[in-house]
Parts: structure tokens; C-alpha cells; sequence
């Protein structure tokens, strides 16, 4: 049976006891929680998707099919009528008042795998009582980062990274191109790899190799100069853009990858276990006070352990991708032993949060009759 509940946008249906909210700001933070979704529902748990913004018709199909509630374009301060002890959100950045007062736990499963600390605005976490880990380097920020804002009672638990349950699992089959494959993936920010080099790194590449552009979510949302830009001069030559909404494709088939500092570096490492060039072009620094935790930042620390750093020059950069290109093997064994300082890998990531959803939710969130995704 479900019930009516009145919005700031009109009505929508729910279960009559919602046992997990999950929200998404945006549908690109969507694939970060979509597994611990087919989870919860797996375990027969009533489940709302709540996203702020349109969300493909196919994918709401495709999760009401599952017996999920699905709520898209909801104004945020809408979330508080959504009466859920536990939210989940890949999001960064959520006031803990955009929720019902009733929710007890607002976790936070990061959409990427660099630092909180650097990467982020000082308060984008103040809004979580609980973080799912993606690494450990994560935990011990979000610690650091609650103990320099006196923010009491947070926890942390080590999940892993939400987007590897649904990360290609291998390479592509019958792949028979003759040039080898690059896959440029930056950052974004006025800083980034893309207005800095981007074009003449590019064009440089194109001399020897085919490139796959996978511009950073913000980029393609704001329709960065630099990002249009790419479209339009290399329009008909051997490249190509992917969108981030899309599964990753190009780093399945991309023999290296390209970044500056990237969280999508450390994705490729984890599926590839291939090397990655870093442009050292000037730091992303969104938090100004990171210092004061006296916590180096991954995409700093790790760039030499899972790649090598080039200079901001594109015949540099193009010259040492094709060195990379003849050493693949070598760095293998040397990313495997570089992982662990990385990701929490679980066989299941999905199972490891809900796991913990259980645990946080002792008073009657329990496994019920199986439900298949």
C-alpha cells in the first residue's frame, strides 16, 4: 500500500515507512549510490530516490521497476517531507537541515576518491553525521576536518568506493584499432588541464594516438569555454568526447590516461592497474586552510606511486605518454601495492554500506523478504 505526501512541487507517492532515503543533487552523483540502492531493495528495505534536477526516463523505469520511489526534480527544501531515519547521498555540500528533523543518520558516500580536505570547501562536510569511506586517506580527513570545526558525534566506517560495483570489469573484446588510445580525463576550474593545455596537448596527441575527452561533471554542466572549445576544433578527427553520465568506457579501452588532479586517476588505476600521466598544471585548491590538518592530500602523495608528474608542455607530455606506452608492464605490480593506501576494495560495496545501514539502524531496519533488482 502507499500513501500520498504533499510537496513544495505537488504530490508524489511513497511507502507508508520510508527505511532509507537516497538523494542526489544532481543525476551525475546518481552511479555512486546506485548499487547500495539495488542493494537495500535486494533486501527488501522501502527505498526513496530523491534528485534535485531531471532524471532519464529510462533510469526512473528502470528503479520503479525495482519497487523504488522515485522523486525527480524536488525543490531541496522539499527533502524534509521525505521522513526517513537514514539518508544516503553521494552529494557534497548538503545543509543537515535540508532533511526531515526525524533522520537520524545523513551519510555521505564520496564521488571521488581525492582528498576532503583540498578538494572541497572547508564546510562541505559539516552536513553528515557519518561518512562511507572510499579510502583510508578519507576517514582520517573527515576526522581531522570534524575536530577543526567542533563538530561532535561524526563517524566514519570503511565502505569503499560506491562507483566500483558498476565499473566495467575488463577489457573490451575485439578492439582492432592500429593507433593507440588516450584518454584525456581533467579536472575542472580555471587552473584545470583543459584551458591550461588542453588544445595544444590535444592536437600534439592527435599526431600519434586516438583521444577520448571525459570532461570533469562541472565542466559540461556550465559549458566551460575551454570544453566547447575542444568540441569544435578537433570536430572530425580522430576524437572523441564521452560524457560523464556515461559508464566509462574509454578507460576500459584507453591504453593511458591523462589528468592533472583528477579523481578519475585513481578509477583507472583500480580497473587497469596502468599508469597515469599527471600535468602538474597549478594545484586545485578549493579549501585555503587544508594545511591546518597536517594531512598531505592523495592527489598529491599517490601522483608518483600509480604515474609519473610531467611539466605543463605538451610535446613533454605527449613524449612521456608514449614512454609509458612502451612500459605498461613494469607498473602493474606497482599499482596493486599503491591500492590499498587508496581504496578500501570490497568484493561488494553495496553490501559493505548496507551492512552499516544496519548497524546504524538497530532499531528495526532489518533484512526483510528478498527482493530482486
Amino acid at each position: 500500500m502507499t500513501f500520498v505526501v504533499k510537496s513544495v512541487l505537488g504530490w508524489f507517492k511513497r511507502p507508508p515507512s520510508t527505511d532509507v532515503l537516497f538523494y542526489a543533487a544532481s543525476w551525475v552523483d546518481e552511479v555512486w549510490i546506485r548499487s547500495t540502492i539495488w542493494e537495500s531493495r535486494r533486501r527488501g528495505w522501502n527505498v526513496v530516490f530523491a534528485i534535485t534536477g531531471p532524471a532519464p526516463a529510462t533510469d526512473i523505469a528502470r528503479y520503479q521497476a525495482m519497487g523504488v520511489t522515485v522523486v525527480s526534480s524536488i525543490a531541496p527544501l522539499a527533502l524534509r517531507t521525505i521522513s526517513a531515519p537514514i539518508a544516503v547521498t553521494a552529494s557534497s555540500g548538503i545543509p543537515a537541515d535540508w532533511f526531515d528533523v526525524a533522520t537520524s543518520y545523513r551519510i555521505h558516500m564520496p564521488h571521488s576518491l581525492v582528498s576532503l580536505h583540498m578538494a572541497y570547501p572547508v564546510d562541505a562536510f559539516d552536513g553528515y553525521d557519518v561518512l562511507f569511506a572510499a579510502g583510508p586517506h578519507q576517514i582520517a580527513e573527515f576526522e581531522a576536518l570534524a575536530r577543526r570545526r567542533n563538530l561532535v558525534g561524526r563517524q566514519s566506517r570503511a565502505i569503499g568506493y560506491g562507483k566500483a560495483d558498476v565499473l566495467p570489469a575488463s577489457e573490451l573484446p575485439g578492439q582492432t584499432a592500429t593507433k593507440p588510445h588516450v584518454l584525456l580525463a581533467p579536472s575542472w576550474g580555471p587552473e584545470s588541464l583543459l584551458p591550461c593545455l588542453g588544445r595544444e596537448l590535444t592536437r600534439e596527441l592527435l599526431k600519434q594516438y586516438r583521444v577520448t575527452l571525459r570532461a570533469h561533471p562541472m565542466q559540461v554542466e556550465n559549458q566551460d569555454p575551454a570544453y566547447l572549445e575542444m568540441i569544435e576544433t578537433f570536430k572530425g578527427q580522430d576524437f572523441k568526447v564521452e560524457l560523464p553520465t556515461e559508464l566509462p568506457v574509454s578507460m576500459n579501452e584507453a591504453d593511458v590516461c591523462i589528468t592533472d588532479y583528477s579523481g578519475t586517476a585513481f578509477e583507472y588505476a583500480l580497473m587497469r592497474r596502468r599508469p597515469i600521466l599527471f600535468v602538474d598544471v597549478s594545484r586545485k585548491v578549493v579549501n585555503s586552510t587544508w594545511q591546518d590538518l597536517g594531512l598531505a592530500p592523495i592527489e598529491l602523495r599517490a601522483r608518483e606511486e600509480i604515474g609519473v608528474v610531467v611539466p605543463a608542455l605538451a610535446p613533454a607530455c605527449a613524449a612521456a605518454a608514449g614512454r609509458l606506452l612502451q612500459n605498461l608492464a613494469s607498473w602493474e605490480s606497482r599499482i596493486e601495492a599503491a591500492l590499498p593506501g587508496i581504496v578500501f576494495r570490497r568484493p561488494s560495496v553495496a553490501k559493505a554500506a548496507c551492512d552499516a545501514i544496519e548497524g546504524l539502524g538497530r532499531r528495526g531496519l532489518q533484512p526483510r523478504a528478498t527482493v530482486s533488482p
